[in-house]
């Protein structure tokens, strides 16, 4: 007999043990049932839906269709549910992208102006009291890094670490620095709400940097009368 794992404490969610899981986030492309049913079969676990993009129907739309898909062909799936989290983006340039090279020196800048070479935006206006000397700011889902060498009001002059082209909007972390944003948004409070009444197995809480982070979202599924599992993304 084979040994198994519970994801949740849902039986539905009982996944056969395997050293590696497969993780597939539903889109637009992939949420009709034939697909989902194709992918279940290829071997996915757990389906991700991605609360940063679409509406709370489309989402309990996707739901439905995984949870009946998954019945259909009498296979144990698990859906995790991403919650957006803070947001900070860098923002647009002259050209739509820049090219970062290693070693040089560039701005990024609180100031509502279109980016250029040397100098990067960004629509969190309070970068500049968050960041200080040392501190490390990554780029592109951690593609591109920069290193703060000094702050200056609505300016941080940075050396770049890792270079590489850098377009409009990408997303910008903070390892390890105090950012004044919360967690847990209220459109996050609210798209954990929807996901407890739908029974999602995991929620994932993003930009996470202390304890309290995680307790805040715990607090929430508690109250919602749940016990569904956290993940940290760090």
């Amino acid at each position: 007999m084979r040994s198994a794992m519970t994801l949740a404490s849902s039986p539905s969610t009982t996944l056969k043990l395997r050293r590696t899981r497969i993780v597939a986030t539903v889109g637009p492309a992939s949420r009709e049932p034939a697909t989902l049913q194709e992918l279940i079969r290829a071997g996915v676990n757990v389906f991700r839906l991605n609360f940063s993009h679409g509406t709370h129907e489309e989402h309990r739309q996707t739901y439905q269709r995984i949870r009946a898909a998954a019945s259909e062909i009498h296979e144990p799936i698990a859906i995790l549910v991403d919650l957006c989290g803070p947001k900070i983006r860098v923002g647009r340039f002259e050209d739509g992208r820049i090219t970062l090279t290693p070693g040089e020196r560039v701005i990024v800048t609180t100031r509502d102006v279109l980016g250029r070479p040397g100098l990067i935006p960004t629509q969190y206006s309070r970068l500049t009291s968050d960041l200080r000397p040392g501190d490390r700011i990554l780029m592109d889902d951690g593609l591109l890094e920069l290193r703060v060498d000094s702050v200056v009001e609505t300016d941080a002059v940075c050396v770049v670490v890792t270079g590489g082209i850098l377009r409009d909007r990408k997303g910008m972390n903070l390892p390890g620095v105090a950012v004044s944003v919360p967690s847990l948004t209220e459109k996050d409070r609210e798209d954990a709400r929807l996901a407890l009444e739908l029974g999602a197995d995991w929620l994932a809480l993003s930009f996470v940097r202390r304890r309290a982070d995680v307790e805040e979202l715990r607090t929430l599924i508690a109250e919602a009368g749940r016990n569904t599992p956290v993940v940290a993304k760090i």
